[in-house]
């Protein structure tokens, strides 16, 4: 899964694919701390910060990446798994029937 990520490929599983005992930010980022490190230290309020543009870039604001994942329920923790993938500048998607875990309040363009 690393490798994928190094590549530019992300996925979203039909099933919890979100950490719920780490920070949205850290899910988010996860696999991908290097650009956070100072040596064994990692910089979470830069972390936090770009999480926090990810989110907005997929049009989220009421998740705080702070918070541990567990805060949320399955619907937003669909969207955190998205700000993941779309982070990237040049972000291909592929939705397979993941849109039926988003109310329609809650999904993209709706």
């Amino acid at each position: 899964m690393l490798e994928a990520q190094k590549a530019g490929i992300g996925m979203i599983v039909q099933e919890a694919g979100t950490i719920t005992n780490i920070s949205v930010a850290e899910n988010i980022f996860l696999g991908n701390y290097d650009k956070f490190k100072k040596g064994p230290i990692i910089n979470k309020v830069a972390m936090i910060s770009e999480a926090r543009k990810a989110l907005e870039k997929i049009g989220v604001t009421n998740i705080n990446p702070a918070l541990p994942a567990r805060h949320y329920d399955m619907q937003e923790r669909k969207l955190i798994e998205i700000a993941k993938c779309m982070r990237r500048e040049k972000p291909p998607l592929h939705l397979r029937r993941i849109v039926l875990y988003l109310a329609p309040s809650t999904a993209m363009g709706a």
